[in-house]
């Protein structure tokens, strides 16, 4: 069974309506707004186990992509500061990330 996961989302935009929209998207993997922006980026932090995670990454990648308006740009970082952008995120790529981003046993 896999152990809970952190990762940092920067999504590049403060549109607060697109914003609720990624939330919601994301809501299986608990996704916390982070209280200080990184103008003009702000951060979501999300937590589940792995394949939660990464299950949830490639539907909000899905759901982005068939939408008529342009999608803000979203870098996913794990606790090594590793970084995968959303458009490059295929199930190998995030589990690499999310592995490189565990301590050693």
């Amino acid at each position: 069974m896999d152990d809970e996961v952190m990762l940092e989302l920067a999504v590049k935009t403060t549109d607060t309506v697109a914003l609720d929209e990624i939330q919601a998207a994301l809501s299986e993997v608990n996704p916390q707004r982070w209280p200080q922006d990184r103008d003009p980026f702000t951060i979501l932090a999300i937590a589940a186990n792995a394949g939660t995670i990464i299950s949830a990454l490639l539907e909000l990648k899905d759901r982005l992509s068939k939408q008529s308006k342009p999608a803000p740009q979203i870098v996913i970082r794990n606790v090594e500061r590793l970084e995968l952008t959303l458009p490059d995120a295929t199930q190998e790529t995030l589990r690499q990330l999310i592995d490189a981003g565990k301590p050693a046993s």
